[in-house]
């Protein structure tokens, strides 16, 4: 298991999209602390003209 990790850190890329993946992540988990009201909550009726 070492040697995968000290092969896997060298790899720039892999280690790039590792930690993009592990921010998605944190964001997802994290959203609804974030911004709390609700996303089906509209102002409006949606679709009207301005």
């Amino acid at each position: 298991m070492n040697t995968f990790f000290r092969r896997y850190s060298r790899n720039w890329g892999a280690v790039f999209g590792l930690i993009v993946i592990l921010f998605v992540c944190f964001l997802a988990i994290a959203a609804p602390y974030i911004y709390e009201e609700s996303p089906w909550m509209m102002v409006a009726a949606p679709l009207i003209p301005p």
